[in-house]
């Protein structure tokens, strides 16, 4: 294998601050967590960028990308779940709280409900 294709690092790099977002949203670390969403944000437009480009041609690389793209995914889909959950535990515990509750969209963001 030659080098590492720029999209398979930026890829093993969101599902690094994916476990980072799942860490900090477990623990409510909400400062964290906004810096990590906008870490987040920048290596997916990072990602767009560099997905402009050719693919590899080299099977090896091909598949070592749709193999991290997939770990990616299954991550993300955890840390939805997982502030979906602590947004309805926190809206039954909290007085006063109404209104429908915020999610994260798929890039990670908080999204106002």
């Amino acid at each position: 294998m030659s080098h590492v294709d720029t999209r398979l690092t930026l890829v093993r790099q969101l599902h690094e601050v994916t476990h980072l977002q799942i860490a900090a949203a477990r623990t409510l670390q909400y400062q964290e967590l906004e810096e990590l969403n906008a870490r987040y944000s920048d290596l997916v437009f990072q990602l767009r960028v560099a997905m402009q480009g050719d693919l590899p041609q080299d099977q090896e690389q091909l598949d070592l990308l749709r193999d991290a793209t997939l770990e990616l995914g299954k991550s993300q889909e955890r840390l939805a779940f997982l502030s979906g959950s602590v947004v309805s535990i926190l809206n039954r515990v909290l007085p006063g709280s109404s209104g429908s509750p915020g999610t994260y969209g798929r890039n990670g963001q908080l999204m106002a409900g």
